[in-house]
């Protein structure tokens, strides 16, 4: 079964009748474990198509990775969501020198992984849950991109010898020490997720390489560090950051050009006003709360792109007519038209006419 840029096995058998892979498909994935001459047979589709990866989820048969032995040259590969199944990744061996993309789902029991410890040219990998032979992170030299997820480090020293490290994300878990984030010299991309414990964000004003800059459901974080060394942030989004009131230490970033505040309704109009004047700023979202506010924050600090509805509300437009367009333009999907928020112009057709410019 094909499903946009996957094609999914719900059975094993719906291969037998595959003789070559649409163009356009990036994954293959499958929920029961296939005999070895399916194994065979997927592994002749694979064949020269290396942009294809390969994902096995859910099947509760699924209890090693030994398949793996049929893939020699696979570059991606994903196992997650068989939570009862899995008892080791050892299989991973027989990719040792060609896997580049890897994701490690949350398993019943906690598995090694001291496996990873034999890809040589990793370069992306998510782990989710808190499984064993973590230290094996230390010795990723070639990893880029890390994903830790439900993942509780002590701090951050597993990481600061990953000389490729460029991009980092934690998500859930209580890594909530980030002392040693500076030492992480070539990182450019940070996300943090809803750690437990997280108070002090103080680290992120020396991690200089930043140029994005990601913080999700930290209520106890209550303010920003002064971010006047980040000379190449250029990005930022702040979501759900309910202990954040002043907006001020963004704008010491010499280099922001794209500001997000998402999910953050307690946030004023006002407390955008520290930012009007800066000389590269360029674009930004404002989800502050009601379209009002939203209006009022953009009268403020007016940049790209124009929220959906404020010509309307410019106009005069009642502010009920201007939310019923926006609860009708929803149900189709809004896209950015020469620098303004508009019904996707692509299914405008599909929506009932409320506004003039939706």
């Amino acid at each position: 079964m094909r499903l946009g840029t996957r094609v999914s096995l719900i059975d094993g058998a719906e291969l037998d009748a595959v003789s070559e892979l649409p163009a356009g498909v990036r994954v293959v994935q499958f929920r029961q474990r296939l005999n070895d001459d399916r194994f065979h047979h997927l592994a002749s589709l694979l064949d020269g198509r290396p942009e294809i990866g390969l994902r096995a989820y859910l099947g509760s048969d699924i209890t090693d990775l030994e398949f793996l032995r049929f893939f020699p040259g696979l570059r991606s590969f994903q196992v997650d969501g068989i939570w009862q199944g899995l008892t080791g990744i050892d299989g991973l061996r027989y990719v040792r020198s060609t896997l580049e993309s890897l994701v490690i789902g949350r398993t019943r029991r906690p598995l090694s992984l001291a496996a990873l410890g034999q890809l040589d040219g990793l370069r992306s990998l998510a782990i989710e849950g808190q499984h064993h032979d973590l230290a094996v992170l230390a010795d990723l030299h070639s990893v880029e991109a890390l994903t830790l997820r439900s993942i509780t480090l002590p701090d951050l020293g597993l990481l600061t010898g990953l000389d490729r490290l460029r991009s980092l994300t934690l998500h859930l878990g209580g890594t909530n020490d980030l002392a040693l984030l500076p030492r992480l010299r070539r990182l450019d991309d940070l996300e943090i997720w809803h750690i437990r414990g997280l108070v002090d964000v103080t680290p992120i004003g020396s991690a200089t390489g930043l140029k994005r800059l990601f913080l999700q459901a930290q209520p106890q974080v209550r303010a920003l560090p002064d971010l006047s060394r980040l000379t190449q942030l250029t990005e930022v989004t702040l979501h759900t950051m309910k202990g954040i009131t002043d907006l001020s230490p963004l704008a010491g970033l010499p280099a922001l050009a794209k500001l997000s505040l998402i999910a953050m309704p307690h946030l004023p109009p006002e407390s955008l006003r520290p930012l009007v004047g800066h000389p590269t700023l360029r674009r930004g979202h404002w989800n502050i709360g009601s379209m009002r506010k939203t209006y009022q924050a953009h009268d403020i600090l007016p940049v790209a792109p124009e929220p959906f509805g404020y010509a309307d509300w410019q106009a005069g437009v009642p502010y009920r007519t201007i939310v019923k367009g926006w609860l009708a333009a929803v149900q189709v999907g809004t896209r950015e038209v020469d620098g303004r928020m508009v019904v996707n112009p692509d299914r405008a057709s599909t929506r009932p006419s409320t506004l003039e410019n939706a």
